[in-house]
């Protein structure tokens, strides 16, 4: 997955830096137009895990008949994506967004007559995420623009599981799923022109916040 990461990041930011040096002549003539506006942008983005991950994806309590569990040894990679965007007018635009994750726990779990937690098995979950976008600019200052979006779409979720001991503790199998996807980011800060930096909050399969690079033309 980190390969993927390191390969897909900057593959799509460097197409889009390709297509702005292309169309960079013709983006400035049309800049003098009152008229003219961005049609299209590129972006990549890296955030913190969301929202769901810390309080659903890994259960941090859980009961097996006589035994109850904790999850240890948390650790997420954070959210990495890409996405574009195309400008319906200058306020209203449609996009597509990519975005992969991943969080890990160790189960301990104790027999109820027991205070001593033991090992049992480690959760490996893999989220792929695909959603469409509508995004909704509500205010520009200067190079800085404040907007709005909601995503819909679809995750696919691979949770692998590695037993470590074995107790004779039912134990969830590795399994893969499908799940209606969704985001909800009421505010979006950007700032620049052609190429530009933001960053966003935001609740639901992206990252409770968000930055990252992005390129209009």
């Amino acid at each position: 997955m980190n390969k993927k990461l390191i390969i897909l990041t900057p593959a799509i930011f460097i197409l889009s830096v390709l297509c702005t040096n292309r169309m960079a002549a013709q983006g400035l003539n049309k800049a003098k137009d009152v008229d003219y506006f961005p049609r299209h942008e590129f972006y990549v983005q890296y955030g913190l895990p969301t929202i769901l991950e810390f309080t659903s994806t890994i259960d941090h309590n859980m009961k097996s008949g006589d035994w109850i569990g904790k999850t240890r040894n948390h650790s997420f990679t954070g959210v990495a994506g890409a996405g574009y965007n195309f400008s319906i007018n200058k306020a209203l635009s449609l996009g597509i967004y990519a975005g992969i994750s991943r969080s890990n726990a160790d189960i301990y779990m104790a027999h109820r007559d027991q205070e001593d937690f033991i090992s049992i098995y480690n959760s490996q979950i893999d989220n792929y995420v695909g959603m469409f976008s509508a995004n909704w600019i509500f205010l520009t200052r200067g190079a800085f623009t404040f907007s709005s979006s909601l995503y819909l779409g679809t995750s696919y979720e691979k949770k692998d599981i590695d037993i470590l001991h074995d107790r004779g503790v039912e134990i969830p199998k590795s399994e893969k799923s499908y799940k209606v996807a969704y985001h909800l980011s009421p505010i979006k800060v950007r700032y620049g022109e052609t190429f530009g930096v933001f960053a966003e909050l935001g609740f639901g399969y992206r990252s409770i916040l968000n930055i990252g690079v992005s390129s209009q033309f």
